[in-house]
């Protein structure tokens, strides 16, 4: 998931129609690859096979889309199929799997980028604090963690020494916790 909101982060937005919109782009977008060739009473056609049960032609309450939000759908498609997926930095791939520990224990962002300058990642060096949390929340780490007098956070450990895996060996798997 926070994959596709690196990519796609109109998919987030709080407007429900807005997001069904961009979510079903991304859906098309993903689906161009895998074009398939129909023949049906001797004509062939190439398009796609979608599960009828992800909703793509319909919004949340199962309102058919209009032309305007059609043209729409398709134009954020093709400019996501246009712009691919690239892969993310070592930084942005390390915050996001230590995430969870910043989160349950209250990290702050001071301690988030001292943890970051200690695995040696130069952008975590280079900026100053408020450029580093304008960094976090642009990729959707939201650090609410309060400044403390404690020597070093929870699980500092055990953040330095992760080693997340490679982002396209667990693409397209489901993570859920």
């Amino acid at each position: 998931m926070w994959l596709s909101f690196r990519h796609h982060r109109a998919g987030w937005r709080g407007d429900l129609d807005q997001r069904a919109r961009a979510i079903q782009a991304s859906i098309l977008a993903t689906a161009l690859t895998r074009l398939y060739v129909y023949e049906y009473k001797g004509r062939q056609t190439r398009g796609v096979r979608l599960w009828e049960g992800l909703g793509v032609g319909t919004n949340y309450k199962g309102d058919v889309w209009n032309q305007r939000q059609w043209a729409n759908i398709l134009g954020q498609a093709a400019r996501l199929a246009e712009k691919g997926e690239a892969d993310c930095t070592a930084l942005e791939r390390w915050l996001w799997w230590c995430y969870p520990v910043f989160r349950r224990y209250g990290w702050n962002i001071r301690e988030v980028q001292q943890a970051a300058k200690t695995r040696g990642f130069t952008p975590a060096e280079e900026m100053y604090e408020a450029n580093f949390r304008r960094y976090l929340l642009t990729r959707g780490i939201a650090v609410r963690g309060r400044r403390t007098k404690r020597e070093s956070p929870p699980l500092a450990e055990f953040v330095q020494e992760l080693e997340p895996p490679v982002s396209a060996a667990v693409r397209g798997l489901p993570i859920w916790f």
